[in-house]
């Protein structure tokens, strides 16, 4: 068949529809153009007197600069937000370690754009100082932020950054000395602020619903109060 439908279903559906009237649409700027030509004008001779569909307007080359800052400021803010206070506090003290480590070796190293080397050279040292290794990673996530945010190529994406890191946890094998908390530890905590807040029972509610929440529910402090 001419209409390109093969199956039996579609076929009988195409039959039973009502053929409609082939109209043809004149449009008004057509209209006009044959007049003119019909008259011995042409569209150059026309100009400004088209009668065609209006032309787009052509874009003020002043504007696209302020549009492109405006841009680029709005960028600048979405890339701050991504980030908590905390944690942004939490990077730039981080990132001034990271800058003093560099100054101080005195062999022209580059804080940014680093190369491997240097973010090498930089967890050999947190390593030696005894931080742990999660706080190395911590220290290794803010050198990737500031890299990503002024374009640079991210120096901690590396599989032997990756594999330092699994040493430093492997040679980092210490035991952890916390003691658990127990409920007569949570007994404790309760009957107490009966006489830290005996003259506020507000303060007093909310403290001890807090601590209940927190120890029933599994939650820890720092995300609960954040």
């Amino acid at each position: 068949m001419g209409n390109g439908l093969r199956h039996p279903c579609l076929q009988i559906a195409w039959q039973n529809l009502s053929p409609r009237p082939f109209q043809r649409i004149q449009k008004p700027w057509r209209k006009s153009r044959i007049s003119c030509l019909q008259n011995g004008q042409s569209d150059a001779d026309r100009g400004s007197a088209k009668t065609g569909p209006a032309s787009r307007s052509v874009p003020n080359p002043h504007t696209i600069p302020d549009v492109a800052s405006k841009r680029s400021s709005i960028t600048g803010k979405l890339l701050h937000a991504s980030l908590s206070p905390s944690t942004h506090k939490m990077y730039e003290r981080f990132w001034s370690r990271y800058c003093s480590f560099v100054h101080s070796t005195n062999q022209g190293l580059s804080a940014i754009p680093a190369s491997f080397s240097t973010v090498s050279l930089f967890i050999a040292h947190l390593h030696e100082i005894g931080l742990a290794p999660a706080t190395i990673s911590s220290h290794l996530s803010a050198i990737s932020y500031y890299h990503i945010i002024l374009d640079h190529p991210d120096p901690c994406d590396s599989p032997k950054i990756r594999r330092m890191l699994l040493g430093c946890r492997k040679l980092k094998n210490t035991k952890d000395n916390r003691k658990p908390l127990l409920y007569k530890h949570i007994n404790l905590l309760l009957n107490s602020n009966n006489h830290v807040f005996s003259d506020n029972a507000y303060v007093e509610v909310m403290i001890k619903s807090l601590i209940l929440l927190t120890y029933f529910g599994f939650f820890r402090m720092g995300g609960i109060t954040a």
